[in-house]
């Protein structure tokens, strides 16, 4: 694979909302990074045959997203695509199915949210050409509130309609660890707290 990728300057989280990645303008030089913009092909070598698991809030998902999007469309996301600001639509579950629906019935979205307490939002890719999973986990309060467990084959997306999934109430950590990890398998875990 060639190492022709391009290398931009990013802007980091700044405290504020704007918190997106700032594509060629730097704003911050003090919090400044270099950020390597892989081409698909490059991505796509990379990634074959793995099983990747993010488990965070959502600035997670928000990198669950991009990334499933670009690897989707082989093209990386602007601001214009409504992946990152949510705020867009009138109600989340609006929100869910628009993501969702992006990704042509490759993505399984057990999402809901119908109030402060009542949030839930796990998702789950796979792109069976190159065996690539990809899943991300909201973990909103360090709870993981409950799961709908994918198939083994991930082929998911008519078993679970967003808001209307058939999930299974979470006890504890372990309960996610013992059942969904198990279900999941993956070769890749990216926790964010």
């Amino acid at each position: 694979v060639s190492t022709q990728s391009t290398w931009v300057r990013c802007c980091m989280y700044d405290g504020s909302k704007n918190w997106l990645w700032k594509i060629n303008k730097l704003i911050d030089k003090s919090r400044s990074c270099n950020l390597c913009l892989w081409r698909w092909d490059e991505a796509i070598y990379h990634l074959s045959n793995t099983r990747i698991l993010l488990i965070g809030d959502s600035i997670t998902r928000y990198q669950y997203l991009s990334l499933v999007y670009f690897l989707h469309t082989k093209t990386y996301p602007t601001l214009d695509h409504g992946l990152c600001e949510e705020r867009q639509f009138k109600h989340w579950n609006l929100f869910f199915q628009y993501t969702n629906d992006l990704f042509n019935r490759t993505e399984c979205c057990d999402c809901r949210r119908n109030n402060h307490t009542d949030i839930q939002e796990n998702r789950y890719y796979f792109n069976p050409t190159y065996n690539i999973t990809i899943s991300f986990v909201m973990w909103s309060f360090r709870t993981i509130k409950s799961y709908y467990l994918p198939p083994q084959d991930m082929n998911c997306y008519n078993n679970c309609i967003i808001g209307q999934c058939n999930a299974t109430s979470l006890n504890t950590f372990k309960d996610f660890v013992t059942l969904l990890i198990t279900r999941i398998q993956p070769s890749h875990v990216l926790c964010v707290d």
